[in-house]
């Protein structure tokens, strides 16, 4: 029998290096494949909205959601499964792109340069 490193669903843990306070936001941006800037900020206009009822939602979560271990990389699947690994490539991508423009653009104003 071979077992997997990764569980074959997700789990709702709370965060350790996405945190503000103690990772709850981080760890359901995850579960459901968004950003956690975005649960943050449905979390606060959920306090407004309530009057400051679903505050006390946030010590409960926080009781209730393990912490996932130290340097343990998530692989929770999902939409976005690391939303900053995923944008990490994409900003290698443009950094490479304007390498290339500005290489380009220097090949053009040697050219200039001597033909004139």
């Amino acid at each position: 029998m071979t077992t997997s490193a990764n569980p074959p669903y997700k789990q709702l843990r709370r965060t350790t290096d996405d945190k503000i306070i103690a990772g709850v936001c981080g760890g359901l941006g995850r579960y459901f494949g968004v950003d956690p800037v975005l649960m943050r900020v449905i979390f606060a206009v959920t306090v407004v909205l309530t009057g400051g009822l679903a505050l006390l939602a946030y010590p409960v979560l926080w009781f209730l959601m393990p912490e996932e271990p130290p340097g343990a990389a998530w692989h929770g699947g999902g939409a976005s499964a690391n939303w900053q690994t995923q944008t990490r490539g994409v900003d290698e991508h443009a950094e490479h792109q304007e390498g290339d423009r500005h290489r380009q653009w220097t090949a053009l104003e040697h050219a200039r340069q001597h033909t004139g």
